[in-house]
């Protein structure tokens, strides 16, 4: 590497495999330096690994910014890399390739290797700023950060594209910290397009944990998939994103387990804050305390978006189980903002289950204050997997604050709780469900509890249900309890109910 460290803009085309030794123990510096935007020489020209592979050596470097190469403003790509090595817990901005990325890296792939240092690390490179990763492929590799790591790359504002993650089967993407991801650890604006993981993402004391991306801000994400590998933290921990806002989520899916010991867990996104989400997928088995949902744990809205909309999504996994606020498709939908939010054409099929209050086959709890926009939610079901928790608990919303429900409706499961619990709703305040022309809206299967019992609705209080001449509203189920028990409502005050 001295004649690229003597002519940092120069082009080179790397001709012969190179094993540099038989142990790994062979030692590279980076080449070239980055201090700060000033102080720094960074590679600028053009290196084409010409399909060969590198293999069999440590990195070393005793200053932040490390990799074979420090910081990239050129083209590094068709290079393959094969066991290597950084192991220094005090570095920040580590990546196999380089440490920081402001151009192009392309069709470079890592395996057997690992990375053991301190923040913002990735196998490809520790930084992706406004650079481009595209094409590049990890395998059979591992990480062990403070904080910020992922596959790909420890933090990007740049584009990812076509890249794909593993890590071995006996080793993980691993934070003390919080933000760790499949692919990128933290993503501030940018695009992740067409990658995919099945790695291994652990963080036991760490937030914001994520199959794809730890925390994702102000982007795009489309097409990205995590299978197999399971993905576990401390809170706002997800199958695809740990924790988001601003983004917006189109056809990505998660099929691995996800645990999390804290709140804000979900199949796809633990927390999710101003999102449009168009046509994804969970079929992850989840597994949180708080907030937890098929799809998503916790979804809100605070007005930095025009709108908030979920469409055409869907959880078809396991279980979803939790200790409150717990939904098969989202824990939680809390608008807090004059923001409209919209879950349209979505369901759920999984069990079920909370030790505590809110728990529903699509939803657990939607509160909307008298003073903001009604959730409106639109020709959505859940059907096959039962539902069971403590108060609060329906087929369909376990616990419903101002909401507006229209078009196709239903839920065609086992529900059962204490106090409050419905075929569709448990707990049904300042509500309007609708029967538009040619919908159906009904519950059918056993519903049972003790206080406040319905077919439809266990408790429904300052609201209306409304049916037209070619829209039904009807519960078609066995209901038993002890007190307030009926085949539609079990308790109705200061509602009307028409049609």
């Amino acid at each position: 590497d001295g004649n690229i460290r003597k002519n940092l803009n120069g082009r080179f085309k790397l001709m012969e495999d190179i094993v540099f030794s038989d142990d790994g123990s062979y030692s590279l510096n980076p080449i070239g330096s980055y201090t700060n935007e000033t102080t720094n020489n960074p590679f600028t020209g053009i290196f084409d690994g010409n399909d060969k592979t590198l293999s069999n050596f440590n990195i070393q470097a005793y200053k932040n910014y490390a990799g074979l190469f420090a910081l990239n403003k050129g083209t590094i790509k068709n290079l393959n890399v094969d066991e290597a090595s950084f192991n220094n817990g005090n570095i920040d901005y580590v990546g196999i390739i380089c440490g920081k990325n402001e151009e192009t890296i392309d069709d470079c792939d890592v395996s057997n290797s690992n990375i053991n240092a301190q923040s913002v690390i990735g196998i490809i490179c520790g930084q992706n700023y406004t650079g481009t990763v595209s094409n590049c492929n990890i395998s059979d590799i591992s990480i062990f950060a403070v904080g910020s790591a992922g596959g790909i790359i420890g933090s990007n504002n740049g584009v990812i594209e076509a890249c794909t993650s593993a890590t071995a089967s006996d080793k993980d993407i691993s934070t003390t910290s919080d933000n760790a991801g499949g692919i990128v650890g933290v993503a501030f604006g940018g695009k992740i397009s067409n990658s995919s993981s099945t790695a291994v993402v652990n963080s036991p004391g760490g937030d914001n944990i994520g199959g794809i991306a730890g925390y994702s801000s102000d982007n795009e994400i489309t097409d990205c998939h995590h299978n197999t590998g399971k993905v576990s933290g401390r809170s706002s921990v997800g199958g695809l994103i740990g924790c988001t806002d601003k983004v917006s989520i189109s056809y990505c899916d998660s099929s691995n387990e996800v645990i999390s010991t804290s709140q804000y867990t979900g199949g796809l996104i633990g927390y999710a804050s101003d999102v449009i989400i168009l046509n994804c997928s969970s079929a992850a088995k989840v597994q949180g305390s708080q907030f937890t949902g098929g799809l998503l744990g916790f979804l809100e809205s605070t007005g930095s978006i025009s709108k908030v909309n979920i469409d055409n999504c869907n959880h078809n996994g396991d279980s979803v189980t939790g200790t409150s606020q717990v939904g098969g498709l989202i824990g939680f939908i809390n608008n807090n903002s004059s923001t409209e939010i919209n879950v349209k054409d979505c369901y759920s099929t999984s069990n079920v289950s909370s030790t505590g209050n809110y728990t529903g086959g699509l939803v657990g709890l939607v509160s909307s204050p008298e003073d903001k926009p009604a959730v409106k939610i639109t020709s959505c079901y859940h059907l096959t997997g039962s539902v069971t928790g403590s108060s609060n608990v329906g087929g369909f919303i376990g616990a419903v604050g101002k909401a507006e429900i229209t078009g196709t409706t239903y839920a065609d499961c086992v529900v059962s709780g204490y106090n409050y619990v419905g075929g569709l709703i448990g707990y049904n305040i300042s509500s309007s469900i609708e029967g538009t022309p040619s919908a159906y809206i009904y519950s059918s299967g056993i519903v049972s509890g003790n206080n406040y019992v319905g077919g439809l609705i266990g408790y429904n209080i300052s609201s209306s249900i409304e049916g037209t001449p070619s829209a039904y509203i009807y519960s078609s189920g066995i209901v038993s309890g002890n007190n307030y028990v009926g085949g539609l409502i079990g308790y109705n005050i200061s509602s009307s109910i028409e049609g």
